[in-house]
């Protein structure tokens, strides 16, 4: 098992499948989710987690709620927020 495991979620597949061939490559165990709510069911399941990357615009839960909801049990894990909407409205 690797040493650092990072959760990656996105509603495009082809996001999800470029996450995990470059961090794969570079030695880092990939989970990926498309869906937020099923994400967070899994991060609560799972502590092996070192890092999250999560899009922000997804249909159903987004990102911003996946954050709110993930910070509440898991302060310690680091999660990176990124879209592919470059609004200054978003980065805030």
């Amino acid at each position: 098992m690797n040493k650092f495991e990072i959760l990656v979620i996105d509603d495009e597949p082809e996001m999800l499948e470029s996450y995990d061939k470059i961090l794969t490559r570079e030695g880092y165990g990939v989970k990926t989710y498309q869906s937020a709510q099923d994400a967070l069911e899994c991060l609560n399941l799972s502590h092996r987690f070192s890092l999250v990357i999560c899009d922000i615009k997804m249909p159903g839960m987004g990102g911003m709620e996946f954050l709110t909801a993930a910070k509440e049990k898991h302060q310690q894990i680091p999660i990176i927020m990124v879209t592919g909407y470059d609004t200054l409205e978003s980065a805030r």
